[in-house]
Formats: structure tokens, C-alpha cells, sequence
């Protein structure tokens, strides 16, 4: 189990096995039920910026940058050198959603036992 470091805030209870699976199998069916574009036909971009990640959130810039800067959402994607461009996989915060925003130390564990490619839990 990964290290909690937010002050005044106890770590989460594990998850019963049972209970892990069964948000394992909603998160794996659905990230492999997204559509690849939307019904008009157009491409939907698969990373999104920080004010579309609010968007998609319905929440503000402000309230995304301190729930990111707390570890209550998924870890972005930095890309490029340096990893100046921050991007927020769309596929992840469906998933996440559906998973009932858990914060992000317990994400990493639903996701690593999902078997989700990518990043792994931390810790």
C-alpha cells in the first residue's frame, strides 16, 4: 500500500478483495468501451488540456490545480522534455468517475489491479 502524505487526512481502509475486483472489472470495461469519436464523426482528442480536464470535470481551473496538487485526482501525463506539457488522459478520468473519484493513492491501487497499462501504483 503506498505511503499517505496529506496532513490530517488517515489513509483509506484496504478494499476487501471482492469489492477490488469488482471496480477492477468496471474500470477495464469501462476504458475498453470508449467510443473513438464522437457521434458527429469528429476526433475527440484522448488527452486533454488542463481547462479540458476542468470541462470534462465541471469544476475550474483553480479547483483542478489544488485537487491535482492534494492527490485526489489521477496523476497527468507529462509529455515532451523537461515534461512541461501536462495532459489528463480522457480514458482515465471516465474510468476514474466510474470509479467514484477515489483519491489518487487508491486509484493507483484499483488500476494496478485492473491490470491498466501505464503508470503502476506508487509506494
Amino acid at each position: 500500500m503506498p505511503d499517505f502524505d496529506l496532513p490530517g487526512v488517515p489513509p483509506p481502509a484496504p478494499l476487501p478483495r471482492d469489492v477490488l475486483a469488482a471496480i477492477a472489472a468496471v474500470v477495464a470495461e469501462t476504458i475498453t468501451a470508449l467510443p473513438p469519436a464522437d457521434p458527429a464523426g469528429t476526433i475527440r482528442p484522448e488527452l486533454l488540456t488542463r481547462e479540458q480536464a476542468a470541462a470534462f470535470l465541471a469544476i475550474g481551473l483553480t479547483a483542478l490545480s489544488d485537487l491535482d496538487a492534494r492527490g485526489f485526482l489521477p496523476s497527468p501525463v507529462r509529455l515532451g522534455d523537461g515534461a512541461r506539457l501536462v495532459r489528463y488522459s480522457r480514458a482515465e478520468l471516465v474510468a476514474w468517475v466510474a470509479a467514484g473519484c477515489p483519491a489518487r493513492a487508491k486509484w493507483n491501487v484499483i488500476k494496478a489491479a485492473a491490470g491498466a497499462p501505464g503508470r503502476r501504483a506508487a509506494g
